[in-house]
């Protein structure tokens, strides 16, 4: 799998975690602790995003993408351990539009579209996505 697709995958799964934190908010559990999805690298793409080569990893694309990704899975977590305790309304709240979640969300999904437009106009070798784990 190409940069390319591996960053259009990623979009796909962080919509599917909107829809998880929304069931995990109505149903008052989860198939995740909070701790396991404040962490970054547990994903999918998480993992596939710290198996990139150092050289990609010192990109700026890279280094925002990761930030925005660590932030991401953080809003998650304040989220999900909302659910849990029983605060629906707080959860749902915290999945606002205008919230940490929903504006971090947005910003991650900018990023990835920027990282993948920049790779698809080869501001970096593309010989990086050969070396690169598909997620």
């Amino acid at each position: 799998m190409s940069l390319y697709e591996d960053i259009n995958k990623a979009c796909e799964g962080h919509r599917a975690w909107k829809a998880r934190l929304a069931r995990a908010i109505h149903d008052g559990k989860a198939d995740i602790t909070p701790q396991k999805a404040e962490m970054d690298d547990c994903c999918d793409f998480g993992r596939w995003l710290y198996a990139l080569p150092l050289a990609m990893q010192r990109s700026s694309y890279w280094q925002t993408v990761h930030d925005l990704h660590a932030q991401f899975h953080k809003q998650a977590a304040l989220v999900l351990r909302l659910a849990l305790a029983g605060h629906r309304q707080l959860a749902e709240l915290a999945m606002s539009p205008g919230s940490g979640f929903d504006l971090v969300s947005t910003d991650l999904s900018a990023a990835l579209k920027h990282w993948r437009k920049g790779h698809r106009h080869g501001d970096y070798p593309r010989d990086f996505s050969d070396e690169a784990h598909s997620i």
